[in-house]
């Protein structure tokens, strides 16, 4: 049996934890508050990026006065997203680019509109951007918990039988009003309808390991600017990952290259790694798994894969040179470098 597991997990086929939830996933989840958002503090080199800074065509958000020249300053308009997952893009029309998505009951902050479209920040990266009209709510929803599966269903009665309303993914964020159990299953009541509540955790908790949590992803679909578990990219596998873990972090590469912990030399021979290192090329990022490997969604397999960090430089290299730097957390003293021996805990949401 242990060598059958371990060639599962050298070829990164372990679906576990999240995607089948069990008793014994939740032993990677510990009590928590607030999440961490200490790598949420802009850095020099994006203060005046665009993408985090909400000031177009001559309006600015309300907060910004006295800090930026503009023609108006708008009072920002409190929404939440009613969408499974809506994408956040660049100008209002569909076809242009997608920069991120945002996810069920994440906050919306609007400062502009044009059309059936809403221009504003999301607060939980920060991002700046254009979204429908038709995906949101008014106000910030006062969620009490999160989907932490790969995905569930809301259901329209307390019966896993009964008509699904929607399916939603891993972070999306929820009121809960009530709790009941029909044929030992127990279900939890929002505004929308009833989840199983073992796919469900109160926002208190967050995982013990990100690591583990973009491990649970394995085998997943890639999607450019996707960051939820219907599709994600490489920086929104690492942003999700850490999000559940209660550590938020920035949305694009460079953001997350910029201001997640410190830096760490990379050897020739790409030794001294440890499990949790973020691994940076030009426009890529990957986490590594253990010294030696490294998970990542990426465009070659179109998929999020494990795979030694060796074969992934050699390719990846022929096209975008070799990494170009490493960032190690700050809460990563103390990890063990092999899976086998058990995970130790990454990060506590302070």
């Amino acid at each position: 049996m242990s060598k059958c597991w371990e060639m599962l997990y050298k070829i990164g086929h372990v679906y576990f934890l999240f995607n089948i939830i069990s008793d014994a996933a939740v032993a990677i989840w510990q009590k928590g508050s607030n999440m961490d958002d200490r790598y949420l503090n802009i850095p020099s080199e994006l203060s005046d990026d665009m993408r985090l800074t909400p000031i177009r065509e001559g309006v600015a958000a309300e907060r910004l006065q006295g800090i930026v020249q503009a023609e108006r300053f708008a009072e920002g308009k409190n929404l939440h997203i009613t969408a499974p997952v809506c994408v956040l893009k660049r100008e209002p029309d569909d076809g242009a680019a997608i920069d991120s998505q945002l996810l069920y009951g994440e906050r919306f902050v609007a400062y502009g509109e044009r059309g059936q479209w809403l221009w504003g920040q999301a607060p939980r990266d920060h991002y700046v951007g254009w979204i429908r009209k038709n995906v949101v709510a008014e106000g910030h929803l006062d969620a009490t918990h999160q989907v932490m599966s790969r995905g569930t269903f809301v259901y329209s009665e307390a019966d896993m039988k009964s008509q699904p309303v929607m399916k939603i993914p891993m972070a999306s964020r929820l009121v809960v009003t009530d709790r009941v159990n029909v044929r030992d299953t127990d279900y939890l009541k929002t505004d929308r309808g009833w989840l199983i509540k073992k796919h469900v955790r109160p926002l208190s908790k967050s995982a013990r390991d990100f690591v583990m949590v973009g491990e649970s992803m394995l085998g997943m679909t890639y999607l450019w600017a996707g960051r939820s578990t219907f599709g994600l990219d490489c920086s929104g596998l690492v942003q999700l990952a850490m999000q559940m873990a209660g550590i938020a972090v920035f949305r694009d590469t460079d953001m997350q290259e910029a201001s997640i912990g410190e830096a760490v030399e990379l050897a020739p021979d790409l030794s001294g790694l440890k499990r949790g290192d973020l691994i940076f090329w030009p426009g890529h990022v990957g986490m590594m798994r253990d010294s030696e490997n490294i998970l990542h969604a990426n465009g070659h397999t179109m998929t999020v894969f494990a795979e030694p960090l060796e074969n992934a430089v050699k390719r990846i290299s022929y096209l975008y040179g070799t990494p170009r730097s490493v960032r190690r957390p700050f809460a990563l003293t103390g990890q063990v470098s092999n899976p086998a021996e058990g995970a130790a805990p990454i990060a506590q949401a302070s």
